[in-house]
């Protein structure tokens, strides 16, 4: 298999950060405000920074939230042939959507919640035609005829390594937090990792746009 495209790589960036950032990032957000409350605060878009890839190979990509009233959501993860996010350089999107659910408490902190995702769809286009070449010949997903821009569907298909892409009956559980603009989820290696992670990831900052 092609290394660029070893789905759910290992997490290769560390934060140095001191733990008193994740602390101070979250004053302000204010405590013991219901899941409707925070779900008003959620709505709206989310984008993050050019940043490591924890969906599907090891490219860089930009992540972006939409919830919407009556906690639906929306997804996409635009990947990058180069490490700056180049804007012509694009290589795969991913896109999905479906509901979430809050719950609470958290037991890493007053305002965090844990959230789970479930998908009602979920899709990838390919964007340039190296990697259109790339996928085919490995059969990604056991496809041999991946085309640019032309949408596959990934709901629920096992792609490599026994790992499954969103589909019926698989709620992805994370933890959230949201102050004003800007929004952390919780610490993974890979974003479709159904298991709940322990932490927020302090480093990768979502901004409302």
């Amino acid at each position: 298999m092609n290394k660029i495209y070893k789905p759910f790589i290992k997490r290769i960036l560390t934060s140095t950060l001191p733990v008193y950032f994740l602390l101070l990032a979250h004053c302000g957000n204010g405590s013991g405000s219901s899941d409707n409350e925070f779900s008003q605060q959620l709505i709206g878009s989310w984008e993050s920074d050019c940043v490591i890839n924890k969906t599907i190979n090891q490219e860089k990509e930009i992540r972006t939230w939409r919830f919407m009233p009556s906690q639906l959501f929306e997804f996409v993860s635009i990947q990058y042939a180069d490490n700056d996010c180049t804007s012509g350089n694009e290589s795969i999107v991913l896109a999905g959507k479906g509901s979430y659910s809050l719950s609470q408490p958290a037991d890493v902190g007053e305002t965090t919640r844990k959230v789970g995702f479930s998908y009602s769809e979920f899709s990838a286009i390919v964007k340039d035609s190296e990697t259109a070449s790339n996928l085919s010949a490995m059969e990604f997903c056991n496809i041999s005829s991946w085309i640019v821009d032309e949408a596959v569907d990934l709901y629920g298909k096992e792609c490599a390594d026994g790992e499954v892409f969103p589909g019926q009956n698989k709620t992805i559980q994370d933890l959230i937090d949201v102050d004003q603009n800007r929004l952390w989820l919780g610490e993974k290696d890979n974003v479709f990792d159904p298991q709940t992670p322990s932490a927020i990831d302090a480093v990768n900052v979502y901004l409302r746009k």
